[in-house]
């Protein structure tokens, strides 16, 4: 370890901590603090040295155990301030002022690092207790430098085939479509719909059998009379419907629509007074309840008992037995009091009728009583 330790502090012109010295020379942390303390008592520069002070806190009633890193120089000041048994270690050596920030902060990271690449065996033989079941990816997890990752090659796309174009479908022809004519909308919601007479002439000489119909019997008429009758048939229907619908309209126009008012139902009068009082004829009178004819019976009873068992122990259980009794010694049952009669309620006024009769122009000028 000496070797180790002037490699490190004269070639390196580095500090070495005790932790750092333990992972590099596969030795226990207390093997590797006497040999670096030997090395700095022994060594003929002039080197610098922090050491580990720790103990009870004084002045403080509860126990409190402190660590300081402390110069050489400063250990019996530090000793003074503490109380109790107290114990001083050194920690790290260098060419520098090893209780500079920077430094110690270096010694940390690189006592890290020679951490990660440590297998369970070493971990052994430094001084630590492995589980056995942990695995050795776990240990070394938390110091892994962060991976660069890497992009997979672009793969090469085969050679896309041809496709011969297909020749264009021939568009269809389009066939004209037949205008639809709008449904007139109903004006009125009357019984009577209001129609033109053309159109009613129309529809109504739409219902007329076929002109080949027509023309068969005007062709199977023997004489000229009989197609001037014919025509002259048409002609007064064509009139009477003309009449007919003329004089439909003009009731229609004539008279307007007027909704039904709905005559309110007359409120019937209800003697409550009367309703309210039970009548006695109707009501059933209740029938006395024969006497119970007594008999001796049995009944089932709990009962404790108290026995030894086959240690000696006092035990009690509690058992269900049968005991003849007399029924007549049982609480006679009580009778239901008979229900309070329901005080009569006051009878309401009288409503008076309303008149549906609709006012009219009369009824204004007559005299009123």
């Amino acid at each position: 370890m000496d070797s180790l330790l002037e490699e490190t502090i004269f070639g390196g012109n580095e500090a070495i901590s005790a932790g750092l010295l333990s992972r590099k020379a596969q030795v226990t942390i207390q093997d590797a603090r006497k040999a670096m303390e030997v090395f700095y008592k022994n060594s003929k520069t002039a080197l610098s040295a922090s050491f580990v002070v720790s103990g009870l806190k004084g002045g403080h009633d509860s126990k409190c155990t402190v660590f300081k890193l402390v110069e050489e120089s400063n250990i019996e000041l530090t000793k003074q301030e503490l109380k109790g048994p107290v114990s001083v270690d050194i920690y790290a050596v260098g060419p520098n002022n090893v209780t500079d920030e920077a430094i110690l902060a270096n010694l940390a990271h690189s006592q890290r690092a020679a951490d990660a690449q440590l297998t369970l065996e070493d971990l052994e033989k430094i001084g630590f207790i492995v589980n056995p079941l942990v695995s050795e990816t776990s240990l070394r997890t938390a110091y892994q430098k962060p991976g660069v990752c890497q992009v997979p090659a672009k793969q090469e796309l085969p050679a896309e085939v041809k496709k011969e174009p297909k020749e264009p479908a021939k568009p269809k022809e389009a066939k004209p479509r037949e205008a639809v004519k709008p449904k007139a909308a109903p004006k009125s919601k009357s019984p009577f719909a209001r129609i033109s007479k053309e159109e009613a002439v129309a529809k109504a000489f739409d219902r007329r059998p076929n002109q080949t119909a027509v023309a068969e019997k005007v062709v199977v008429a023997d004489d000229v009379d009989d197609v001037m009758e014919v025509d002259s048939d048409s002609e007064e229907q064509r009139k009477k419907l003309e009449t007919l619908f003329d004089d439909d309209s003009m009731q229609v126009d004539s008279e307007p629509e007027e909704p039904d008012e709905p005559e309110e139902p007359e409120p019937e009068e209800v003697d409550i007074a009367n309703e309210d009082e039970p009548n006695a004829e109707t009501t059933p009178q209740a029938e006395p309840e024969p006497e119970p004819e007594f008999r001796k019976g049995r009944k089932k009873v709990t009962q404790r008992r108290h026995y030894e068992d086959d240690e000696g122990n006092l035990v009690t259980k509690t058992e269900e037995v049968w005991v003849s009794c007399d029924e007549e010694e049982e609480e006679p049952i009580q009778p239901k009091p008979a229900p309070k009669p329901a005080p009569a309620s006051k009878p309401l006024p009288k409503i008076p009728k309303r008149t549906t009769q609709q006012a009219t122009l009369m009824n204004f000028f007559s005299k009123k009583a």
